[in-house]
């Protein structure tokens, strides 16, 4: 697949998701569930035009839902990363560095104390955790 397919299918899914929000949104206004903060906001924004406050609030809740999904994915990630760290601890290492840097495994036990292990992503770090706690 070439760059110019990778663009067009990662542009197809965005509209997709994007669909799938609004509908949402739209299930939710039907069956009368409504953020009370997000319409207050929508309603001072309208100056009491009902239609306009209706849109804005669509506008807002869509926005609202893509929040939430990235902020779940955030915590996901981080979870991910304090999952390996602990794998790794436990087996008696020290976890350096960052997610920007990449980490350091240092080795605690006496008799490979000098051994340390460089990783630069998630998927390395959680790699060594799985390969260490098999050894």
């Amino acid at each position: 697949m070439n760059i110019f397919s990778l663009f067009k299918l990662k542009s197809a899914k965005k509209r997709l998701v994007e669909e799938a929000t609004y509908q949402k949104v739209v299930n939710e206004i039907a069956n009368g569930m409504r953020s009370d903060g997000l319409w207050a906001k929508a309603m001072d924004k309208a100056a009491g035009n009902e239609m306009k406050t209706k849109a804005l609030y669509i506008q807002y809740r869509v926005q609202s839902l893509n929040d939430e999904t990235f902020m779940n994915s955030v915590a996901a990630h981080e979870q991910r990363i304090i999952t390996a760290i602990q794998a790794i601890v436990s087996i008696g290492c020290k976890v350096e560095g960052d997610e920007n840097k990449g980490w350091r495994i240092i080795s605690l036990k006496k008799e490979s104390k000098d051994l340390s292990w460089k990783v630069r992503n998630l998927n390395e770090l959680e790699a060594f955790a799985i390969a260490a706690k098999s050894i």
